[in-house]
């Protein structure tokens, strides 16, 4: 996409916004969306998860932080996201297999969203990975047949929202750190009526950490966009009248 189509949709929203069309998700602000993760380990369902959200009124989204453990295998989760139902998911969440001679992990964050968008979708995401090991290595790779990171929308796998394709391996030979990263679109999606998440599927070695920081935008397609921006002016003129 160019650089002048994108300043067109994002002008085009900011009117959308601007001219009040968008107050129902601005009132809707003070209100958490409800945010919910559930998770898996050893394809064993550990639980879900409802954290509370706290409003940050400068970036307009709400903060969802916290930590569990899964008791039969002592994995820890730890995880600080942001969510915004107009909708956007963005954060970080780490995992530590500190027993296990290797685990698989699945997480799935589900956000609600306001207001639905029925004439389909561009998204964008990127995700940065990090393997922390011991002196021992390690490694952190996807299970088979599934991407480690997967954009939702309304609970489905969105085509062409996916980073890490199987099969993806970062290998540790020793103590210490690294990383990778991968990004796409803007990509065109469906219409997203009720929530967008993010699945997130991998395997990690024993006595080490995987850290997944990522980022799912979702906006009107482009058209819709247009037609918001030309039926809020439209409106607005006529309420001066």
């Amino acid at each position: 996409m160019s650089l002048f189509t994108s300043r067109i949709q994002n002008t085009a929203l900011a009117v959308f916004l601007a001219l009040g069309l968008g107050a129902t998700t601005a009132s809707a602000g003070l209100i958490d969306p409800g945010l919910e993760i559930d998770w898996w380990v050893d394809g064993v369902y550990a639980g879900k998860l409802t954290p509370d959200g706290i409003y940050n009124d400068a970036q307009g989204w709400w903060n969802y932080g916290g930590a569990t453990t899964h008791a039969p295998s002592g994995v820890n989760l730890t995880f600080n996201l942001n969510g915004d139902p107009d909708p956007l998911i963005t954060g970080n969440l780490t995992i530590e297999n500190l027993f296990l001679p290797s685990v698989d992990i699945t997480l799935v964050i589900m956000l609600p969203i306001a207001p639905t968008l029925p004439g389909g979708t561009l998204m964008t995401g990127s995700a940065a990975l990090t393997l922390t090991s011991d002196s021992g290595g390690g490694s952190f790779s996807t299970l088979a047949g599934k991407p480690l990171w997967q954009g939702l929308i309304d609970g489905v796998s969105a085509g062409g929202a996916s980073l890490f394709s199987d099969p993806f391996s970062m290998v540790n030979p020793g103590f210490g750190s690294l990383g990778d990263n991968a990004n796409f679109g803007p990509v065109a999606g469906p219409a997203a009526l009720n929530s967008i998440g993010i699945e997130i599927n991998f395997s990690l070695s024993q006595l080490d950490q995987a850290s997944i920081t990522s980022v799912f935008h979702v906006i009107p397609a482009p058209g819709v966009i247009g037609l918001l921006a030309v039926g809020a002016v439209g409106l607005r003129r006529r309420r001066r009248r």
